[in-house]
């Protein structure tokens, strides 16, 4: 073969490439979550304890980011309609619902919040609002005497908390319009987990394995 009959193109662009294997949403089970919303720390003023009791809740039933759950104030949370309003990335505006529960933490630490010209609704030491930072130095507390035998983090309540509502028949769009996502793609994320859960479940529960043949 000629030098000139040598193509100049590369043939291998038209052969795909391995495709990167997928990495599972790490999220907390049930009784993990369940775990982590019963601890009460020691030694604390009855302020703080329960400041700390409803901000994990209030994780657990939004899904909120850490910086979210910072910045609501006391007048973004509607009691009425148990709503709370939530300005995530770019300062856009969501309303995320929470349970009775939720509401029942959230309203008890405001019987005992302290007095504080600040309209932050959880606050720090002086009365000034809670910072991102502060918020994981309380979730990391909780989660040491949790004594899960799992690494977590907020971030891993707000993959639980999309998790659990997919596992329990909540469809791909409301999960995305609760965590605040632009796209549907990025929701789609938590499918394979959902998955992964639906083979468990029919695996456990359909008896045709278990037949003597």
């Amino acid at each position: 073969m000629k030098l000139m009959d040598l193509r100049t193109d590369d043939p291998a662009t038209i052969v795909p490439g391995p495709k990167a294997e997928k990495k599972l949403i790490r999220h907390l089970r049930i009784p993990q979550v369940s775990a982590l919303l019963k601890v009460r720390l020691a030694g604390q003023p009855q302020s703080q304890r329960l400041r700390d009791v409803a901000i994990m809740e209030l994780f657990y039933a939004t899904g909120m980011r850490r910086a979210e759950l910072a910045t609501v104030n006391l007048q973004d949370v509607n009691f009425e309609a148990n709503f709370v309003h939530v300005y995530g990335k770019g300062r856009k505006r969501r309303n995320i619902p929470f349970n009775r529960t939720t509401a029942t933490a959230l309203r008890t630490y405001l019987s005992v919040r302290p007095k504080s010209r600040s309209e932050a609704f959880f606050l720090g030491r002086g009365g000034k609002r809670l910072t991102p930072k502060h918020v994981w130095k309380i979730f990391r507390e909780i989660y040491k005497v949790a004594k899960l035998d799992y690494h977590a983090s907020p971030h891993t309540l707000r993959h639980s908390f999309a998790t659990h509502l997919l596992e329990n028949g909540a469809d791909l769009e409301t999960i995305r319009e609760l965590l605040g996502h632009e796209s549907l793609a990025t929701t789609g994320m938590y499918l394979d987990v959902a998955e992964t859960h639906k083979r468990a479940v029919y695996d456990k529960a359909h008896p045709r394995d278990k037949m003597d043949n």
